[in-house]
């Protein structure tokens, strides 16, 4: 055994020693910190909660208010659920792209470009492994068609490959399966059009494999 096993060994019979008296030091230790950090403990059970109900209901939030002077009105689109749609001059262009088929397909009833932050937002709980915590993804579209609601989010070039995108990507698919008559995935688009990957496992690469067309 290495010098750092023995170490660890010591360590833990020095532990478990003490833990084992009436008269424990560590006892008191551990019992005060899981005092102290109960009522940190219930707050955060109190902020998931919340994400959970906000999971649940998806709803369009009041128009105007979460506009600046910035923002530009798109008078040329005609099935946006928010009336009148304006839009960031930061908006990405894989997001302006995806207005075309949005506008153009017969089966879209209306859509709605989701904001990325605030709690007025819908979001999705994701937990990112590398960073290791919880987070919300907020997906960019919710899509209202004569038969489902889809939950989109378009990327393009690197934010496609990234591990961020596979944690929310994985993230959604679970949300889907719990509810009834909604469908969605990540979408980026080729030179052959727009394509979908709603795979449980989420993967892009060259090929494109698993992924298949976005037919609404």
């Amino acid at each position: 055994m290495s010098q750092n096993g023995n170490s660890r060994k010591k360590a833990y019979k020095t532990i478990l020693k003490d833990l084992l008296k009436e008269e424990s030091v560590l006892k008191k230790v551990i019992s005060n910190s899981l005092g102290e950090y109960r009522p940190i403990r219930e707050e955060e059970v109190k902020k998931k909660s919340a994400r959970k109900i906000r999971e649940d209901i998806l709803q369009i939030p009041p128009a105007s208010i979460f506009f600046t002077d910035d923002y530009k009105e798109m008078k040329e689109v005609k099935k946006s659920a928010m009336k009148p749609f304006y839009v960031s001059p930061a908006m990405p262009d894989n997001e302006k792209l995806f207005l075309k088929p949005l506008e153009e397909n017969k089966e879209v009833v209306w859509w709605y470009k989701n904001g990325d932050t605030g709690s007025e937002f819908f979001a999705i709980d994701y937990y990112n492994e590398d960073e290791n915590k919880d987070r919300l993804f907020y997906p960019d579209w919710i899509v209202k068609t004569k038969n489902k609601i889809w939950i989109i989010d378009t990327k393009a070039g690197f934010t496609a490959e990234s591990k961020d995108t596979k944690y929310k990507a994985e993230a959604l698919q679970k949300w889907l399966k719990k509810h009834k008559d909604f469908k969605g995935g990540i979408a980026v688009k080729d030179p052959s059009g727009w394509k979908i990957n709603d795979k449980d496992e989420y993967e892009h690469n060259s090929q494109m494999k698993g992924w298949s067309s976005l037919r609404f």
